[in-house]
């Protein structure tokens, strides 16, 4: 992994600065060399940019920040590369990055913290131009749901104006490296149909994290699309009505684990409707569910 780190930042090294994307919505603690605190006490304030994102502006100090690594040409100390990949790596399990990623773009960092703002922003209005909310793309869980959303659909993956390309750390634990294919097809993707739904996937990332985490402890086969299934399941129990997180997240939960539609089953459809009418929740309707209940989907409850 590490030499893939390697290989992505030097990718476009000729032509581009280096950049590290930390949120600082995420703390770390003090121990750790790469708070934002130490940061700013070794790199220059030039080379310290907030990301002035529209929904937390007033405070820099929540925004998330830009820290340029490397100017063209130039070389990131091998310890530094190192160091990242090791803070990135203890905060896999985490709802929430500190490290966000790391880019390779060829503007400086005043441009690239515009147009990140830009980019979240756009995206907001694609998403629902009534609210204009922006969008925090660059949360891993987010730019995972959008991802694996547009694999499944075939759709272009992305059009980073900003970058050339965009490196992360995703949900599964593997780096990943989204490529910015600048051309016509890839821009008129930006506002296509496909886009808008995936960004409709990500507007629950909590209850989607939450959720793919209780299917990966349970699950005897984890596939690797867990995220975009996770908000599917969500959105479909949305769609039938239970309101609650925790009805949202249990109705899901046993349609992943036993990949039915349970409300074609009697006594699960009969649960959702007390759910629904804030009667009971399901969790506690399950305990009362025998086992030859579950059997009709196939689970085995201790």
């Amino acid at each position: 992994m590490l030499q893939n780190l390697i290989n992505g930042l030097n990718e476009n090294k000729t032509n581009c600065y280096r950049y590290l994307l930390v949120d600082a919505l995420k703390s770390l603690r003090d121990i750790e060399l790469l708070t934002l605190d130490n940061i700013k006490g070794v790199f220059s304030k030039e080379d310290v940019q907030p990301v002035l994102r529209s929904d937390l502006y007033y405070d820099p100090n929540h925004c998330p920040h830009l820290i340029l690594l490397a100017k063209p040409n130039e070389d990131i100390e091998l310890e530094l590369i190192e160091l990242m990949l090791r803070t990135s790596q203890k905060e896999q399990e985490l709802y929430r990055h500190y490290i966000c990623g790391w880019i390779s773009s060829e503007l400086s960092i005043d441009l690239l913290a515009e147009k990140l703002v830009e980019y979240g922003n756009k995206l907001g209005t694609l998403s629902n131009p009534e609210t204009n909310e922006f969008v925090p793309f660059f949360e891993h869980v987010r730019l995972q749901v959008i991802k694996e959303c547009l694999l499944q659909e075939n759709a272009t993956l992305f059009y980073f104006d900003f970058a050339a390309n965009y490196i992360f750390l995703n949900y599964y634990g593997e780096l990943e490296i989204l490529r910015n294919l600048n051309n016509a097809n890839t821009l008129s993707s930006f506002q296509n149909i496909f886009l808008k739904k995936a960004l409709q996937k990500q507007q629950q990332p909590i209850l989607v994290f939450g959720l793919a985490d209780l299917w990966k402890e349970y699950a005897d086969f984890f596939p690797h699309d867990a995220l975009l299934r996770s908000a599917n399941q969500i959105i479909h129990a949305k769609s039938i009505g239970l309101t609650k997180g925790e009805d949202i997240i249990s109705y899901s939960f046993y349609s992943l684990m036993s990949g039915k539609d349970l409300m074609k089953y009697k006594n699960f459809s009969d649960a959702v409707k007390l759910a629904i009418e804030d009667s009971i929740t399901l969790n506690e309707t399950f305990e009362t569910f025998s086992q030859s209940m579950w059997n009709e989907i196939g689970i085995e409850v201790e």
